[in-house]
């Protein structure tokens, strides 16, 4: 999904095509309530620096969950840009700031919020300082009162649609840029509404990817198997998480399967990303 934080996230073991937009869709596939949700942390976390090749982020928490600043860092010594984000006393963000690396302000983004007459929320829109459209997200929900669809868009043209079950689940995601298809994207749980697989499409509607998901006893997702379709070199993965002592993932090492002269072979294993994680 497109994230409400205008900044980057770096949850990949990819580079940003197509197919590296299957391991964002894989990752959070149900309705998010706070920031933690979202960024699939557990316990009362303080900050989480994720180490991603030549990118370093870290996220810093308020004990509500809330997401308060960010700094990015490119390479070991590079510049790091500084996000800081405000919210009011109803826990809704409404303000973020930018900082360049040398000190000086950059952009200042403001959210404001719409409700229908039962006091759901049914859309927020994101606008620079100067009145400029940033992003927007629109929500449509059933009698009952469950989020049913979900339309998230950007003023760089980037768009995506998400269609949730009765139990809160994304189960068809649909990604745009410009008002073209790039992506489709179906997801499938099972009855303890853990997500059990992924399937992933081109605009033509061809399977290009598959996921399958494993969990440990307590339900946490330590394992990831991917088969790629359409690429003539990379033809499969696996991906193992291991935890920390809240259950949080701190090293994710990736192994990858590629076509030799019709043959496929392991290729490499890689620690892909690493995250320190404080706690309060």
């Amino acid at each position: 999904m497109i994230h409400q934080y205008g900044i980057p996230m770096v949850r990949l073991h990819g580079f940003l095509t197509l197919m590296s937009f299957c391991f964002v869709w894989s990752a959070v596939c149900c309705f998010a309530e706070t920031d933690l949700d979202r960024f699939e942390l557990i316990g009362p976390v303080k900050s989480v620096m994720t180490t991603h090749q030549q990118l370093r982020t870290t996220h810093y928490f308020d004990r509500n969950g809330r997401l308060t600043a960010m700094e990015l860092q490119s390479g070991r010594e590079g510049a790091t840009a500084r996000y800081a984000f405000s919210h009011d006393d109803a826990g809704r963000l409404i303000e973020e700031r930018t900082t360049h690396s040398d000190g000086t302000p950059g952009y200042r983004k403001l959210y404001r919020y719409a409700y229908d007459d039962r006091g759901r929320q049914t859309a927020w829109v994101a606008t620079t300082e100067a009145g400029e459209f940033a992003q927007a997200e629109f929500r449509v929900y059933d009698d009952r009162g469950a989020m049913t669809e979900e339309l998230e868009v950007s003023g760089s043209g980037a768009g995506e649609r998400s269609l949730y079950d009765s139990q809160g689940h994304v189960v068809y995601a649909a990604r745009y840029y410009q008002n073209r298809l790039v992506l489709e994207a179906t997801h499938r749980h099972n009855t303890r509404g853990r997500l059990e697989e992924s399937r992933f499409y081109s605009p033509e509607g061809t399977l290009i990817r598959k996921d399958l998901y494993q969990y440990d006893p307590s339900g946490t997702r330590v394992k990831q198997h991917s088969e790629f379709f359409k690429q003539s070199y990379l033809k499969k993965s696996v991906v193992r998480f291991e935890l920390d002592r809240e259950g949080n993932w701190i090293t994710e090492t990736v192994r990858r399967w590629v076509n030799k002269n019709g043959s496929i072979d392991l290729s490499e294993t890689v620690v892909s990303r690493e995250r320190t994680i404080a706690y309060y």
